[in-house]
């Protein structure tokens, strides 16, 4: 008898049967997955002694950026060099007949539905 390993009996657990995926358990793992390596950038970031600053923020003259704090506070930064990580979300852009083709731009993840068509 073979033992498996931790990431074959996760993803074993995600299958309730052999033609069925359970997506809300794919969705959780991948979730605990973002967390973890999210949490490991961050830890990363801070050992090189920059600030992390988290909020919406915009250049209002060169070299220096306005950002929106989550508290609603505002700072203003001035730096000769600025980055900007941007981070990523899905969008479904605004292309006429989109919408209406059929799986194409549905979100699956809101349902927990498995995606029936990948464009």
């Amino acid at each position: 008898m073979t033992s498996r390993s931790g990431s074959e009996r996760t993803l074993a657990a995600l299958h309730h049967h052999a033609d069925q995926i359970d997506m809300s358990g794919v969705r959780e793992r991948k979730r605990k997955m973002v967390r973890g390596m999210n949490d490991m950038y961050l830890e990363n970031y801070k050992n090189t002694g920059a600030e992390f600053i988290l909020g919406t923020g915009k250049f209002i003259a060169p070299s220096m950026v306005e950002v929106a704090l989550a508290d609603g506070t505002t700072r203003h930064l001035r730096g000769t060099n600025v980055i900007v990580s941007t981070g990523t979300r899905a969008t479904v852009e605004q292309i006429p007949g989109l919408a209406e083709a059929a799986g194409i731009g549905k979100p699956c993840q809101a349902s927990g539905a498995s995606p029936y068509r990948v464009a």
